[in-house]
């Protein structure tokens, strides 16, 4: 029951966010910063994988 009731929570707040945040991303600076984020976080989890691959933890 509780997986469903954040669940709900969850979507509706990504709904809902979206909303008011389409003022920000309508400038192509929030997608450059957007899309630098997602790439350190990439580089980051490579970076896990391959520390662990190496060194076992």
């Amino acid at each position: 029951m509780g997986a469903v009731c954040v669940s709900f929570i969850w979507f509706f707040g990504i709904g809902y966010g979206a909303r008011l945040l389409i003022p920000l991303f309508k400038q192509k600076r929030m997608w450059v910063i957007l899309d630098s984020i997602v790439g350190v976080v990439m580089f980051y989890i490579a970076y896990r994988l391959i520390f662990y691959v190496i060194y076992g933890s």
